[in-house]
């Protein structure tokens, strides 16, 4: 009785009918977690349909919200700015650091340091100047330029 109880667990039947029916079992528990989920999905985006029939999905964006963001962002990068403007001007080149180099045996390794952070305070400079000149065209304006020509195109 026991050989033939082992015997039905090992066949290729046996294994290939439980892999069945677990993988059916798994896929209508996913089928359920989608279903719930899709429901928070759908009230957060659009549809949008395309000439061609083809239908897409965009997600809802609160104006309000993003333009506050982009508000504290373009404060914070102009915060930042203005620090790294500090410390660059702080951080130049004055004649103690001149007599420190030309004195001390560690004085070339002290202005090599020192360079190094203007040099990579300029370049954080650079970056959040380009950050902030990409934040001062009003997104809005252009948002509704592009729907005037998307609504003439339709």
């Amino acid at each position: 009785m026991i050989t033939n109880y082992f015997d039905i667990l090992t066949s290729i039947r046996f294994q290939i009918a439980f892999s069945l029916i677990l993988l059916s079992l798994s896929s209508a528990v996913m089928g359920r977690e989608i279903e719930a989920t899709s429901q928070n999905w759908k009230n957060t985006r659009t549809l949008e349909s395309a000439s061609n029939g083809l239908i897409y999905s965009l997600p809802e964006i609160d104006q309000t919200a993003l333009q506050s963001e982009v508000k504290e962002l373009s404060h914070q990068l102009q915060q930042r700015q203005e620090e790294l403007n500090k410390f660059i001007s702080d951080n130049k080149f004055s004649a103690s650091d001149a007599v420190i180099i030309a004195a001390l045996p560690g004085g070339l390794i002290y202005a090599a340091f020192k360079k190094q952070k203007s040099v990579t305070a300029q370049k954080n400079l650079d970056y959040v100047r380009s950050q902030l000149d990409s934040l001062k065209y009003d997104p809005i304006a252009k948002q509704q330029y592009l729907q005037k020509n998307l609504l003439a195109s339709r």
